[in-house]
Formats: structure tokens, C-alpha cells, sequence
């Protein structure tokens, strides 16, 4: 974990340099000129990098700049314009600029948080297959680009249902799967979990494990409330009023007591559990998981 060696202030991820797949320079943006004539910026001089195949949640409360962040990388908005030469958005290298978006687009697939607004077929199958149509791709490949996906996801026996016999968690899964078969090399997640149940959670939670096992080279960009998904990811970027507060490891990030409370931030349930049994001699080191804690304590 490395500081940018021109701002101390502001705190980045390793950058791979030729490896990187994210990489924000000094970004700002606001969405009207009062917040600029008063300084209270949405996303204020943001800085960080990802690396490919990483699986990295944004954290912070509502009004933190989580969604807006996340709509920039999509160039779904555009950065403000600044002094800094470098200042900008980077996707594998390459500046994100109005004539190259439209062929950057297509490495970056975006699901966001209500189902039912970007259910757009009449049925599931038509949902899948609208970007594929988009993209000219052959009916006889779409058909099988269908099939391979709607099977990825667990929705394959639903193809011919309509969107109001699906649950939320379903039709995450189809948004999920109308973005993957594309074939993007970074998966941006918009509180795609804040809302469903908490077994449509668990849906998508299964699902992002799965992805990553099957294609180690997607990396996975989720914005979340879910403290507990955010334990689960190799980087935890947490925001506050538009600036970054915390980049690290969740594990570094979740030991951070006094920077979460000051930001009133929970601590998930197990690292509050690891402390509790540290305080009382309980060695746990190397144990990642509940599953895994429920082994050595039932020995």
C-alpha cells in the first residue's frame, strides 16, 4: 500500500502501472456551481488504482459519493475539468475521453440498484439477449451467448417468464447475467444487493464468489451499505463527504476503530468476534471466515 508521491494526503492502492485496470487521478466533480463556489465538491480530488481481477468495495453512507463515483467510471457523468495535466479516469491505461468512451464502454458492464428499473425485455431471454443486439452479434451465437449465461446465473428455466413472476434477487441475477455475457473486463456493482432480501443477498453474494472463480481476470467493482460483503473483498475504499478516508485490506480497513466511528460506520460481526475471543487468549490467526472459525472452536 503506497501514498501518491504527490498529494500525501490522498491515499491510493498499488498501482501496477501497465497492469492497472482502474485508475482515478485527482478526480473532481460536482453537479451544480453552487457546491464548487462553496468548495463542498460531490467527489473531491479522488485517487486510486485497481488492479486487474481484484474484487474491490467502495464503502461510506448515504451522500459520501459512493453512486456518483460509480457513475464516472461508466462515463455515465463526466469529471470536472482541472489544472492537473494527469488529473482523469483511466481504464487500462487509457484515458476515458468523449471520443474513445463509446469503445471503452464496452470493457466496463454496470448493474445498479433497483431491479425493476433496468428490467428491460419482456421476458428474461429478451432482457439477456438486448445487448447482444445491440452489439450486431449473430443470432446462432446469441442464442448459445444465452444459454451459457441464463445457465451461469441459475435463471435458465426461467427464460420465457416475464419480470413480474421473478423475485428481486432473480432479477439481479438477469441483470447480471444481460451485463456478463458481453463479456466486460470490469463488473461495476451499484448497491446491487440494498434492495433485496436477505436470501436475494445471499444470491448475488454466491454469484460474485462464482464469477470470480470461473474468470479470475474480471475484476469487480461494488458499491455497497453491506459492511459484511465488504469484509469479503481483497480492497475496501472507504468514502466520507466525497474525499477517501480509508483504503486496505478489509482486515486493516475494519481495524480501523476510531476512522469508521468518527465516520459512524459499523464493524462487521466478525472482526468484532475476533477481537472479543483475542481478549481472551483465543488464537485465531489465519482464520478468515465464520466457517472456518466454527472448525477451530469445535475442535
Amino acid at each position: 500500500m503506497k501514498k501518491n508521491s504527490k498529494k500525501k494526503d490522498v491515499p491510493v492502492i498499488d498501482d501496477f502501472a501497465k497492469g492497472t485496470a482502474v485508475k482515478f487521478e485527482h478526480v473532481f466533480f460536482y453537479y451544480d456551481e453552487s457546491e464548487k463556489a462553496n468548495g463542498n465538491y460531490t467527489v473531491s480530488d479522488i485517487s486510486f488504482t485497481i488492479n486487474p481481477g481484484s474484487y474491490v468495495t467502495i464503502i461510506g453512507h448515504n451522500g459520501s459519493g459512493k453512486s456518483t463515483l460509480a457513475k464516472l467510471l461508466c462515463g455515465i457523468l463526466e469529471p470536472c475539468a482541472t489544472s492537473v495535466k494527469e488529473s482523469g479516469i483511466y481504464i487500462f491505461g487509457e484515458k476515458m475521453t468523449y471520443e474513445n468512451y463509446s469503445r471503452i464502454q464496452h470493457q466496463i458492464g454496470m448493474v445498479f440498484q433497483n431491479p425493476d428499473n433496468q428490467f428491460i425485455g419482456a421476458t428474461v431471454k429478451d432482457d439477456i439477449a438486448f445487448g447482444l443486439e445491440n452489439d450486431c452479434v449473430p443470432a446462432s451465437e446469441m442464442e448459445k451467448l444465452i444459454e451459457e449465461y441464463s445457465t451461469k446465473v441459475g435463471m435458465h428455466e426461467f427464460l420465457d417468464r416475464e419480470p413480474s413472476a421473478l423475485s428481486g434477487g432473480q432479477k439481479q441475477r438477469v441483470a447480471i447475467a444481460g451485463t456478463l455475457v458481453r463479456h466486460p473486463k470490469i463488473l461495476v456493482l451499484d448497491e446491487a444487493t440494498s434492495m433485496l432480501d436477505p436470501k436475494g443477498k445471499r444470491e448475488i453474494t454466491r454469484l460474485i464468489k462464482m464469477m470470480r472463480e470461473e474468470n479470475p481476470e474480471l475484476t469487480i467493482i461494488s458499491i455497497t451499505h453491506d459492511i459484511e460483503e465488504a469484509y469479503q473483498s481483497d480492497e475496501v475504499i472507504v468514502l466520507n463527504h466525497g474525499k477517501i478516508v480509508k483504503i486496505g485490506s478489509p482486515k486493516e480497513v475494519f481495524a480501523d476503530f476510531e476512522t469508521l466511528k468518527n465516520i459512524k460506520l459499523d464493524i462487521p460481526f466478525f472482526q468484532r468476534l475476533q477481537d472479543e475471543l483475542q481478549k481472551y487468549g483465543i488464537d485465531i490467526t489465519g482464520v478468515d471466515d465464520i466457517s472456518s472459525l466454527v472448525r477451530l472452536l469445535c475442535r
